[in-house]
C-alpha cells in the first residue's frame, strides 16, 4: 500500500495540475489600453479623474492652455458625464491603435 500512494499522488498531479499548486493561474496579459489606463489611475480606484488625466509625460499636472485642451478631450471621453473615466470609456475613446507606416 505504501507504494501505491505516491503513484496515485503523482497521477493526480499529472491529471489535475491545479491540485498540485496552490498558486493562481497566470493572469491574462494586459492590453496597451489597460496599461495606459492603470498608469493614469494613480489612486487605483478603477476610475481616471480629470486631475489624473491632465498630466504631462512626467506625471506633473498641466496648467493653462495645455490643461484646458486636455480637459476638452476628457469631457469627450466621459460619455456618461460622471466626471471620471471608466476603463470601458477609455477603451472606446481613449487610446486608438497607431496606423502602420508604409
Amino acid at each position: 500500500m505504501k507504494r501505491f500512494f505516491p503513484i496515485a499522488l503523482c497521477a493526480t498531479c499529472t491529471l489535475f495540475p491545479a491540485a498540485a499548486s496552490a498558486e493562481d493561474p497566470k493572469p491574462a496579459k494586459k492590453t496597451p489600453v489597460q496599461i495606459a489606463f492603470e498608469k493614469l489611475d494613480t489612486n487605483s480606484d478603477e476610475q481616471v479623474s480629470a486631475d489624473e488625466f491632465c498630466i504631462d509625460k512626467d506625471g506633473k499636472p498641466l496648467e493653462g492652455k495645455k490643461r484646458e485642451g486636455k480637459e476638452k478631450i476628457f469631457k469627450k471621453f466621459d460619455t456618461d458625464g460622471s466626471g471620471s473615466l471608466s476603463l470601458d470609456e477609455f477603451k472606446r475613446k481613449g487610446v486608438k491603435p497607431k496606423e502602420p507606416k508604409n
